[in-house]
């Protein structure tokens, strides 16, 4: 029941006011009788419509009069009392804030190559704004706890997948929701399926083997064959494939997706027995079978893997190329480096960033950086990569060169790779990027260097040209000194 009252006073007792309004509305003087109490409570039962009592002049006059002693009088305001009155909320931080219009954004997507065995770091799923939110400075980071209670279901997937992706269990649960809730995009479902499946979780084995019974049946009205490969794929991370029966029945679907999900997860099971059959799926009709079967072969060193992955580099799909380049970077070999060195020279950018970063994984620096100027900013980019395999003076000068390309992304790359390096071959190469690269590479160096070398804490990266290159001037000079000697990680 709301009781709509118009008060005088500035600060009222909530208590006070309100049972002063009820006395009035009601005309009760006393309430030391039985018979007042029940007349009192069939005054202000509400109505079978369900409408506020408004307080008449009359009431208002005896409530101002009954408080004339307390308060002072000041200007008549309408007051709507609550019967219990909703908590404010606790005010928001900047860092909350500015994460809120990101978790916002159901924008999930599967990355470029996924469907070959691709993965951005550890997943295959993307969401720009969220990688950024999880990059940021601890500091600058938001609270993500503080979101998983909110009432808007993207918010509270997101950061339950973030939560999930920093390894933190609390998250767990809400994956679990995320995953059934239909009202979600499928890809974000999909990418809670897949943080699901991190190797820390204590719940997740018993909560996807639940899930898959749930949303594994093919016949079922709503079912999603996206959303079943992806919760196959994360069980098969928690569980040893040949010993799933849902796994193994997986490898029987009619979606090539499953199948493909299913073959994955037996790339990961080192130890247990193929499946009879599995080698033979190198002849799949769909693509992305063909090529899960080479990844897995490759991943459990088959004996015949690299005769599958030459032989592979010749079907008519894309897609089961990049499997085999892969696949020949990760055995190696002189047959294996042979060929991928003539993919280098390929017409198909895709190949031949594909044959970069086998070549890469095999060691082989002088075909990766012969790639550095290629016109194709995504082989540049895995030749940026590349450069965490080869820290030596020749590497260096590369990384230089790549630090001013045209291309953020390869720029990045570089920042990453480097920061594998020694404090002695890394550190002058940050130095170069704060100084003349555009904001958020500095801001990346100048993170990187100050972490390993805290003199770079000096450093503004958004400070004015001449302010940060009399910056660099005196942080290159303290280098120079041998300021970092003491710090060799």
């Amino acid at each position: 029941m709301r009781l709509t009252f118009q008060f005088i006073g500035k600060r009222p007792c909530a208590f006070v006011a309100a049972t002063l309004a009820i006395l009035a509305i009601t005309g009760c003087r006393s309430l030391d009788a039985p018979n007042d109490l029940a007349a009192l409570d069939a005054k202000i039962a509400p109505s079978s419509k369900d409408e506020p009592t408004i307080a008449s002049d009359a009431d208002v006059a005896k409530l101002a009069a009954a408080q004339a002693d307390d308060e002072p009088p000041a200007e008549k305001s309408e007051v709507t009392v609550e019967a219990r009155p909703k908590p404010p909320a606790a005010p928001m931080s900047e860092a909350d804030a500015d994460a809120l219009l990101v978790l916002l954004e159901d924008n999930w997507h599967l990355e470029s190559g996924a469907e070959s065995g691709f993965r951005y770091g550890a997943y295959r799923w993307r969401h720009l704004g969220t990688e950024q939110l999880a990059s940021a400075p601890v500091a600058e980071r938001p609270e993500l706890t503080n979101f998983l209670s909110s009432d808007d279901r993207v918010v509270s997937a997101n950061a339950a997948i973030m939560l999930a992706r920093a390894n933190d269990s609390v998250a767990d649960l809400h994956l679990v929701d995320a995953v059934r809730d239909a009202t979600l995009k499928l890809s974000v479902r999909c990418a809670a399926a897949e943080a699901l499946g991190r190797p820390d979780s204590v719940l997740a084995s018993i909560a996807l083997a639940e899930l898959i019974e749930e949303y594994g049946d093919a016949g079922a009205a709503q079912y999603s064959p996206e959303l079943h490969a992806e919760l196959l794929r994360s069980l098969g991370r928690q569980v040893d494939a040949s010993a799933s029966p849902q796994l193994q029945a997986a490898l029987k679907s009619n979606s090539a997706d499953v199948r493909a999900a299913a073959i994955d997860s037996f790339a990961t099971d080192l130890q247990g027995q193929l499946p009879p059959g599995l080698v033979a799926m190198r002849g799949d009709p769909h693509p992305q079978v063909r090529a899960a079967v080479l990844t897995c072969l490759v991943a459990r060193r088959d004996p015949q893997a690299q005769e599958y992955c030459l032989a592979g580099l010749g079907d008519v799909h894309l897609n089961v190329q990049l499997a085999s380049i892969a696949g020949l970077g990760t055995l190696g070999g002189d047959e294996a480096c042979l060929a991928l060195g003539r993919l280098a020279n390929q017409e198909s950018e895709s190949v031949r960033a594909a044959a970069i970063a086998a070549l890469a994984a095999v060691g082989d620096d002088v075909a990766v950086f012969a790639a550095a100027k290629d016109p194709s900013w995504h082989v540049r980019r895995n030749v940026a990569t590349g450069l965490a395999r080869f820290p030596s003076e020749r590497g260096a000068g590369v990384a230089r060169s790549l630090l001013a390309d045209s291309n953020a992304e390869v720029r990045h790359a570089v920042i990453e790779a480097i920061a594998s390096w020694s404090l002695p071959q890394a550190g002058p190469i940050l130095l170069a990027a704060m100084a003349e690269t555009p904001q958020p590479t500095r801001d990346q160096a100048a993170a990187l260097l100050t972490a390993r070398w805290p003199e770079a804490s000096h450093f503004t990266p958004n400070g004015p040209p001449e302010l940060r290159q009399d910056q660099v001037l005196r942080l290159q000079t303290a280098w120079d000194a041998g300021a970092a000697a003491p710090i060799q990680r």
